[in-house]
């Protein structure tokens, strides 16, 4: 440096440092690879597939002083087990999650600095995934507070033609005392109201994790207050499984828009003509017919769709999802197990009643012709379901609306559920 500037030759100086402290890096790193770099073919074989990344010779200044202010992104949505023979990883927290954007969520938190802010775009199992709490704990441990949007792909959706059902993480970096995670609803939003769907983002705080694991996502103070009750009362759902049995429950594990539908009989599903069943369906086994009915009916409640947009990933009838819903048939009054075995009765009567024959043509399957099952055409029936629900769990008048209002535009909406 001459008078202050910054020569040519300084800067080639410099850049010779660094490039000689890259080669250092990448033979230091080069051992967790079980690469000898000692071995001059071996190591210039792995330099050129690995392409090692030194953070701290590139971005020299900002690590000196601790990293970067914020770290933003859209990473990668790709499963490990599909990169693992061209891209490997070494010891990390995150490894149990099985996804690149996980492990780029560690890496962002390594790379702040002790007062910084965090971003990204991630898929929404982020608050809803058992595999995911380890990332959940990276930004929990590292963080003073955090706030995730959630977003549905259904009626509109966070980007075109992408059907990903998505969570924007913010965080706070920071080594003060956590306050907490606040979170949203599973939102849902038609196409005009996109320009406004961000400016009109609320958070409430999420509280405790349940099951260990999900994020609450929460729409109002009245549900986040009715969450440890409603949770704690009457047991589960999985108390009443038994492995197989002639009474049982039939549903698709994936399709319909919002209401999952659930049946005592096996709706009709024809392939090219021939009697089949579709590749979706699945199945819920009883002891009695008087627990099967009786399940039904709280799977039908908006008790049950509340708790799945809570919890789950909103789309998907996962198996440890089903069994985690609060209510057993076994554990409620003898008074409200009739009501709902009768209320079950009704209900499929109904279903079967406003049912229509669809069809429709795909390269991939066929011909196809099926059921499809309308709930705004059994709303009374559902009603009346809830009420028994709400009387069962001991819910104040106030939580009874709540539930029996939540989400009811798209619950019973015109299109209920499709193949």
């Amino acid at each position: 440096m001459h008078g202050g500037k910054v020569t040519a030759d300084d800067k080639r100086k410099l850049r010779d440092k660094l490039n000689g402290l890259s080669l250092e890096l990448d033979r230091y790193l080069a051992h967790d690879y079980g690469i000898d770099p000692d071995n001059t073919s071996a190591f210039a074989a792995w330099q050129a597939s690995h392409q090692p990344f030194h953070w701290f010779a590139e971005f020299y200044g900002v690590m000196r002083e601790g990293g970067f202010d914020v770290v933003i992104g859209n990473p990668p949505y790709i499963e490990y087990s599909k990169v693992r023979n061209e891209y490997s990883i070494g010891q990390i927290k995150t490894a149990a999650c099985g996804n690149l954007w996980a492990f780029c969520i560690e890496r962002s938190f390594e790379l702040l600095s002790t007062s910084s802010h965090f971003g990204m775009i991630v898929p929404v199992s982020l608050v809803c995934t058992q595999r995911m709490s380890d990332v959940q704990d990276v930004i929990n441990n590292q963080s003073s507070a955090s706030w995730l949007s959630n977003y549905a792909e259904r009626p509109a959706k966070l980007f075109s033609g992408a059907e990903v059902l998505l969570t924007i993480a913010i965080s706070r970096k920071s080594s003060a005392q956590r306050i907490g995670t606040f979170t949203t609803p599973l939102r849902k939003w038609p196409a005009e109201f996109r320009p406004s769907l961000f400016e009109t983002t609320a958070y409430l705080p999420a509280g405790s994790r349940i099951r260990g694991y999900a994020i609450p996502k929460i729409s109002a103070e009245i549900e986040a207050k009715a969450i440890p009750g409603v949770m704690s009362k009457l047991g589960t759902l999985a108390e009443a499984f038994v492995r197989t049995s002639e009474h049982k429950i039939f549903y698709r594990i994936g399709g319909g828009r919002y209401w999952k539908i659930f049946t005592t009989f096996q709706p009709q599903f024809l392939l090219n003509g021939v009697p089949s069943v579709s590749s979706r369906e699945s199945y819920l086994y009883f002891a009695s017919r008087a627990d099967r009915d009786i399940a039904v009916s709280l799977l039908s409640s908006t008790l049950f769709y509340w708790h799945f947009m809570l919890t789950t990933n909103g789309r998907d009838l996962n198996p440890a999802d089903l069994r985690a819903f609060p209510i057993s048939p076994k554990r409620l009054s003898a008074s409200g197990k009739q009501k709902l075995i009768e209320l079950s009765d009704r209900l499929m009567k109904s279903y079967r009643a406003n049912k229509a024959t669809k069809e429709k043509t795909s390269k991939s399957t066929g011909h196809v012709v099926y059921e499809e099952f309308y709930p705004r055409m059994s709303k009374d029936i559902l009603d009346e379901i809830d009420q028994v629900v709400g009387l069962e769990l001991g819910l104040s008048k106030e939580q009874q609306d709540f539930f029996l209002n939540f989400e009811i535009k798209y619950r019973m909406g015109a299109s209920d559920e499709e193949e």
